[in-house]
Parts: C-alpha cells; structure tokens; sequence
C-alpha cells in the first residue's frame, strides 16, 4: 500500500511539471518540498511558485511541508503567496509547515 502511495505522489508531481528548482517528496501523511532556488524574489519566480501550490491544493493535497534551506533570500510578495496559501489548507483541515528557514530570511 505504501509502494502504490509514493509511486502515486512520483506521478502526480510529473504530471505537475514541478520545475526542476523544486523537489517533491513526501513525510509522514504531508507531502515535502524542497525549494531549490537561492532566493524567491523574483515575480516570475514567484508566480510559478504559486501556481505550483494552487495546483497541488487544488488536486487535493493540504498537508504540505516546503523547505527552505538553501533560501537565501524571500520577498514580501512570496511571504503573502504563503499565508493565502496557508488559509486554504487550514480551511481544509491541514497546513502548510515552512522548515529550514535561515534566521536572517
């Protein structure tokens, strides 16, 4: 069972065409990322990051956990991305969890 659920999470990020600076996984019942890119500054980088977390609530998934330790820099617009983000998953019953943030992010 946990074999058809991890070969199921492997397809669902193909089939989302993750970028390559984002890396899927999953912990527990939450799925893991892992934010490649040095710094989330950038608008266009910022959309794609968004559109990336709309798509995978939208698929169902509300249990997220992306981490941040190769963040060196995040704008205030991706900060925002991440809290509207963070009231829809509440607002299904899960969360998004941030782990790996460097004390001056």
């Amino acid at each position: 069972m946990l074999g058809s659920a991890v070969r199921a999470i492997r397809e669902a990020t193909t089939n989302l065409a993750m970028p390559a600076s984002v890396q899927a996984g999953f912990q527990g019942t939450a799925e893991a990322f892992e934010i490649a890119d040095r710094a989330l500054v950038q608008e266009s980088d910022i959309e794609v990051f968004a559109k990336d977390l709309a798509t995978l609530i939208a698929a169902g998934h509300n249990r997220i956990v992306l981490e941040f330790r190769g963040v060196e820099l995040i704008s205030n617009l991706a900060v925002v991305v991440l809290v509207n983000y963070q009231k829809q998953c509440l607002a299904a019953g899960g969360q998004i969890k941030l782990c790996g943030l460097r004390p001056e992010v």
